[in-house]
């Protein structure tokens, strides 16, 4: 995690509370914005197209991202705290 974000362990341990999708679904609808659930789906379709190694421009063009944001969490990807890859992998196992 960046050294500059703390997140709150009550709020961690209120998502791990969640039992199932539809319990995810709606605690985050009660507790985002439309707008901004938009925004974490779609920088989690970035992610795996980022894990599928699309390109910048081909990602901006599905997604209608900036090359900003696209580079942002592409150094997520790569350098960050490895979850991304670790909830990938699991997505996949699951199928």
């Amino acid at each position: 995690m960046d050294s500059s974000i703390s997140i709150s362990k009550t709020f961690v341990r209120a998502l791990l509370k969640l039992r199932n999708e539809k319990e995810v679904e709606n605690f985050l609808s009660d507790l985002l914005s439309v707008s901004e659930i938009k925004t974490l789906e779609l920088r989690w379709k970035i992610i795996e197209m980022l894990n599928e190694s699309l390109p910048y421009v081909e990602i901006s063009k599905r997604t209608g991202a900036s090359s900003a944001t696209i580079a942002k969490l592409n150094q997520k990807y790569k350098f960050g705290t490895g979850n991304f890859h670790t909830v990938l992998e699991r997505l996949k196992k699951k199928v």
